[in-house]
């Protein structure tokens, strides 16, 4: 299973805005490289392995998973990881309960 498409930073930008856009190559510019320059106009010091990329974004993770849910037009770009952070949400409640 993919988690992202194209690159996990697609849900990192779910964060600060929905978008359906279809992310690809284009004048040797990566899909990828597409998505991280419109995160930077959100996050602009972002960089990959940020420690405090977590914190930077954890009051907007909500917003991402509801983004991430909705209905994309066939090709667009795509995420699960708000599926799995969702997972990953409940059994943290789950242990804390107990």
């Amino acid at each position: 299973m993919v988690l992202s498409i194209p690159c996990f930073e697609y849900w990192l930008l779910l964060h600060f805005k929905d978008t359906t856009k279809r992310y690809q190559g284009l004048h040797r510019r990566s899909a990828c490289a597409q998505v991280i320059e419109e995160l930077k106009r959100h996050l602009p010091d972002y960089r990959k392995n940020d420690p405090r990329l977590f914190e930077k974004t954890r009051d907007r993770i909500p917003d991402a998973i509801e983004r991430a849910k909705r209905p994309r037009p066939e090709g667009a770009s795509s995420t699960e990881v708000g599926r799995l952070v969702e997972r990953l949400l409940a059994l943290a409640a789950t242990a804390d309960s107990n």
